[in-house]
């Protein structure tokens, strides 16, 4: 169901997602017991705190004229209960990590691209259209780092 929400709320959101993606993959390095999957579990939790900190900044910088719209749309669970749905099953294999990664970006892919596409203001549009590019170029670096592990591994 769609409900209305600000703008800065739903960044709220995605900060709130962000942190709990870092807390995770730090769960999940810390059970690891290959070096090459701890380093790129550490690089995926440092890629997810420096969204939460992109978004804290542009929080404190944006103007109130987006951050006061009002839209609709809502995410329907928390950041947690998304998390949790998607949690690796204890395998902690490069490709099941690579898997859980994508399934997480997917997730705020969905959230960016209805919002992009409902946006009456084309300031709140243009928001979410780059938050969805650099959700883009994350995954473009996510596959040369998958390439990089496969050959690592090979």
């Amino acid at each position: 169901m769609k409900t209305f929400t600000q703008v800065s709320q739903i960044l709220e959101f995605a900060q709130d997602f962000h942190q709990h993606c870092a807390d995770l993959y730090h769960q999940l390095r810390d059970q690891s017991d290959s070096y090459a999957l701890e380093l790129l579990i550490d690089k995926m939790e440092s890629h997810e705190r420096a969204m939460k900190q992109c978004l804290e900044r542009y929080r404190h910088i944006a103007p109130a004229s987006i951050m006061e719209t009002w839209v609709q749309f809502a995410p329907e669970e928390s950041a947690n209960t998304i998390i949790r749905k998607l949690r690796p099953d204890g395998n902690l294999s490069p490709d099941a990590i690579f898997t859980y990664g994508k399934e997480l970006d997917a997730a705020l892919t969905n959230t960016y691209v209805h919002l992009a596409e409902d946006a009456e203001s084309e300031d709140v549009r243009d928001l979410f259209s780059s938050l969805l590019q650099m959700i883009k170029y994350d995954e473009k670096i996510r596959r040369e780092d998958e390439q990089a592990i496969r050959d690592h591994l090979v």
